[in-house]
């Protein structure tokens, strides 16, 4: 009986800590939003030639707005929702080209 007893005060804890880790998991994910960096870039429109790839665009214009290249990568995948990494020659794709301004308080 003390077995069971104690079991019971076992899996009842169990299930409080499942509850608390679900709650804080939502909460996180919802409060986590979108980086500054994907939504703070004024928008310019670049026409993908032969032999580019996202990596080499990326590569070749984040020292423009100073992000790393896997931040320009990221953001250039999701406005453009790219979801793999094909893009072909003629796709029109829209690069980060310079920080929006920031009215100061």
């Amino acid at each position: 009986m003390k077995y069971i007893q104690n079991a019971k005060k076992s899996i009842d804890w169990s299930v409080i800590l499942i509850v608390i880790a679900g709650a804080l998991f939502f909460w996180s994910s919802v409060s986590a939003g979108e980086p500054d960096y994907m939504t703070e870039y004024e928008v310019a429109e670049w026409v993908v030639s032969e032999g580019e790839s996202l990596w080499s665009i990326a590569s070749s214009h984040h020292h423009q707005i100073d992000l790393t290249i896997e931040q320009t990568l990221q953001w250039v995948k999701e406005k453009n929702a790219i979801t793999g990494e094909a893009i072909y020659p003629g796709q029109k794709l829209y690069l980060p080209v310079e920080v929006k301004a920031v009215a100061a308080k």
